[in-house]
């Protein structure tokens, strides 16, 4: 991690990895740090959770609500096969409504896909593609890709804050438009990103505009990042483990994040808005 402060707080900037799923010393899964991205603003900080590619799958969930088109509609919940298999589930982008761009669903388009917006394709394999829809490997949507996501623009971008960042911060319609009574744009925001070497980074945090969680992101080692959902009521990244006696507890990220932990796992409800998941498949993985 590039330490942005001079005097950091204790663990800032540090990769810990306590309490997270199948994580120890001697095999380090997952990793999480805070990162302060903003010095004119003391309170906005990112949590960031970093997850070794090559050991889950991604999938994206529509949601009930918000994902429909004609006699297609999100199921809003993880499929009960996967559940078992589940390690983390968080947020998904804006409502359809509100600007998203394009949403497909386990090849179901609910929202057509528009040139220019910020891309996560996911494909058949479980790995993503992320970049710029019409541009390099996602010029064009190809049988390979199960889900793909899109939503703003590109904050990082070959390990550089873009210039859509650089220079329209304060564009809502870009960015998305802010619950709290703020001139200055600030609020809770998330995103996900990818290193050079494909691991995800998910992050979440009070306090931002897309400068500072695009600072955040590319501090924390991010080739290529986009900016998800914001607003507090509707963030949260979920760890889920599962335990040798048969057992299943649930824990959110960053305490502050909106309950309960088990916002995406509860089998007895349904997300009125899409999020995604990992599961653990470590077909990939040679340690």
């Amino acid at each position: 991690i590039r330490q942005l402060n001079s005097n950091p707080d204790t663990n800032e900037g540090v990769w810990l990895i306590n309490n997270l799923p199948r994580t120890t010393e001697e095999d380090i899964f997952m990793a999480k740090t805070l990162i302060k991205p903003d010095k004119s603003r003391s309170y906005a900080n990112v949590g960031i959770l970093l997850v070794d590619n090559r050991r889950v799958n991604l999938n994206l969930v529509g949601g009930y609500v918000d994902q429909v088109s004609g006699n297609s509609r999100g199921t809003g919940k993880i499929p009960a096969g996967d559940l078992e298999k589940t390690l983390v589930a968080f947020n998904g982008g804006f409502k359809q409504s509100h600007g998203a761009g394009g949403i497909v669903v386990n090849g179901t388009e609910f929202q057509p896909l528009v040139k220019g917006n910020a891309t996560i394709a996911i494909m058949k394999d479980g790995t993503s593609k992320m970049g710029v829809w019409g541009q390099g490997e996602l010029s064009e949507r190809t049988d390979e890709m199960v889900s793909i996501r899109q939503n703003a623009y590109l904050l990082v971008s070959g390990g550089e804050i873009t210039p859509d960042v650089l220079g329209s911060e304060i564009d809502v319609d870009r960015w998305g438009r802010i619950l709290e009574n703020s001139k200055e744009f600030v609020t809770w925001r998330s995103g996900i990103g990818v290193t050079p070497d494909g691991d995800y980074l998910l992050a979440t945090g009070p306090g931002l505009t897309p400068k500072t969680l695009a600072i955040a992101l590319e501090a924390a080692g991010a080739e290529t990042a986009m900016q998800l959902d914001i607003n507090h009521i509707y963030l949260q990244t979920s760890l889920l483990f599962h335990w040798s006696n048969g057992s299943t507890t649930s824990l959110r990220l960053r305490e502050d994040m909106v309950k309960p932990d088990n916002k995406y796992f509860d089998p007895e409800t349904r997300s009125e808005r899409d999020f995604f998941y990992m599961i653990l498949n470590e077909e990939r993985y040679v340690p």
